[in-house]
């Protein structure tokens, strides 16, 4: 099995590591993991006033999040029109809700704690190689959903796509 080239955020990121507990310690709430999630989950209970302990057996953000292609967005890999089909449209509709809302959260923690993570945003693409049909059912629902999108000729790749839906307002960073 061929190994996975290394994350240019893990070849960039100044290494950090954290001694070990070394006492018993009393929290409201213990996160388990290190990264992206157990962070933001950790400071946002910590923002609420719990006190909380964040352990990571590794390296802080070293795991997935040190792998991740640091997009966020509102293309999910189950499509729209199948959420909708699973749990109608007001249960994809909270879904989409929280799909933006992460991204605005995310938006609101660079411009508040003045992170310099090359924060951006920017289009995100859901395209196909060979066929237009789940296109256009994404593009209805996404749409349905009220999502910013539009249905565009391709996707601007150094390959040949067909029709894509276009979605408005991602976000991309360095984790």
């Amino acid at each position: 099995m061929e190994k996975a080239p290394e994350s240019l955020w893990l070849k960039s990121a100044p290494s950090r590591s954290f001694a070990p507990l070394g006492e018993d310690v009393s929290v409201d709430v213990c996160v388990i993991g290190g990264g992206i999630a157990g962070v933001t989950a950790s400071l946002l209970l910590q923002q609420a006033g719990k006190r909380v302990a964040l352990l990571e057996a590794g390296t802080i953000g070293n795991g997935v999040t040190g792998s991740t292609t640091a997009h966020v967005t509102e293309a999910l890999d189950t499509r729209w029109f199948k959420l909708i089909e699973s749990f109608g449209k007001a249960g994809a509709k909270l879904a989409a809700q929280a799909q933006r809302a992460a991204i605005e959260r995310i938006a609101l923690f660079v411009e508040q704690d003045r992170l310099d993570c090359d924060f951006r945003l920017l289009p995100g693409y859901f395209y196909s190689e060979s066929g237009s049909g789940e296109i256009e059912k994404e593009f209805a629902a996404a749409k349905a959903l009220g999502m910013q999108v539009s249905l565009v000729p391709a996707a601007p790749l150094p390959f040949a796509t067909q029709k894509a839906v276009r979605f408005d307002n991602q976000a991309q960073f360095r984790p």
